[in-house]
């Protein structure tokens, strides 16, 4: 999620799992809504961004 470092982009990275493991749209979808479920955003923010995925 640092491309300056790491040379690749979060769909990017996204993508290149989900080649590589097989999975399906509704996995990757469960992947994101983890990330942001897991992360330390304040509350509403979290709501946005798992609406964001959502609608995705």
């Amino acid at each position: 999620d640092d491309p300056a470092y790491f040379g690749g982009y979060v769909v990017d990275n996204y993508l290149a799992v989900a080649s590589a493991l097989g999975l399906q749209e509704a996995e990757v979808r469960t992947l994101a809504r983890n990330s942001f479920e897991a992360s330390f955003l304040p509350d509403e923010e979290k709501k946005a961004y798992l609406r964001d995925v959502e609608r995705a």
